[in-house]
């Protein structure tokens, strides 16, 4: 079976108010051959034919606040998508960050208080 779909999208400045029309035709087509069993009962058969069995044309139009209101949403998503993103990414680096301060902090206080005991460089303390 043979399928050719042809797709036609274009716009028109007419009176009305859509802002673009779409056509779309389809045709489904089946390839015949002659058959060399069906020869002895019809010779007036050509041998190859392309036979069409479907045909479908479609067309609609889109008015300016249907394509506004498209618009809105698609934006929408997209706005939302790089918040998303800008917010993880923040949250992140702020973790990040935290997580370096609470580091630093805590060589810090432990270079502060413990730096002349034996428990600063790993040695356990004698008990004796």
């Amino acid at each position: 079976m043979v399928s050719n779909t042809h797709t036609h999208t274009h716009t028109h400045t007419h009176t009305h108010t859509s802002v673009m029309d779409v056509d779309k035709q389809l045709q489904i087509n089946v390839y015949l051959q002659q058959s060399t069993g069906l020869n002895q009962w019809n010779t007036q058969v050509p041998l190859d034919v392309i036979y069409p069995i479907f045909w479908n044309n479609l067309n609609g139009e889109i008015t300016e606040t249907l394509a506004n209101d498209f618009k809105k949403k698609v934006y929408t998503v997209v706005t939302a998508r790089y918040v998303t993103w800008y917010v993880t990414l923040a949250v992140g680096g702020f973790l990040l960050l935290s997580f370096v301060v609470l580091v630093g902090l805590m060589v810090w206080y432990n270079w502060k208080y413990h730096r002349g005991s034996a428990e600063y460089i790993g040695i356990p303390e004698s008990r004796g």
